[in-house]
């Protein structure tokens, strides 16, 4: 449950379905007007003011805010990375860990950590946040597209 405290009017209370995930927060959606709520996973887009409630397609399991941008980053259930921006999706990984990440950070517009492989144990990756383009991490099967941005469309 969240309240809400529109610019005019009483403040509402929202009830979010929690999917079946680790994540739950409330952030600034990167479109600058409207609340992006977290529940298990599950994310929500809140205009506080109108009491709408879009429920969006994406999913995350940790959301990580980009220094110096209104974007956020979600790591998508321990495989991989989304940039999500005003219009959307900005760009997304292909997937880079069998199940899971531990030390997951954002170092000089990089996402850097290790993701798990399949012969048990963590290898090093890296994500550039202005493009998606990944490194390193085991070998997986490609089992999501990969969709880069153009880094000159991109401010980080």
């Amino acid at each position: 449950m969240v309240r809400f405290f529109p610019s005019h009017g009483d403040a509402w209370v929202g009830n979010f379905k929690p999917g079946i995930d680790s994540a739950f927060g409330v952030y600034p959606h990167p479109d600058g007007s409207r609340l992006l709520v977290v529940s298990g996973g599950d994310l929500y887009a809140v205009d506080v003011d109108t009491g709408v409630v879009n429920e969006m397609d994406q999913w995350a399991s940790q959301v990580l805010e980009l220094s110096g941008s209104t974007d956020l980053v979600m790591e998508l259930s321990g495989l991989a990375f989304y940039r999500l921006g005003a219009e959307g999706v900005v760009w997304h990984t292909r997937r880079i860990s069998w199940d899971g990440f531990r030390s997951v950070r954002i170092d000089d517009g990089e996402i850097r950590g290790e993701a798990w492989s399949i012969e048990n144990e963590f290898v090093p990756f890296c994500v550039d946040v202005r493009t998606g383009r990944s490194s390193g991490g085991p070998q997986v099967p490609d089992s999501y597209k990969e969709v880069l941005a153009e880094p000159d469309e991109e401010s980080s």
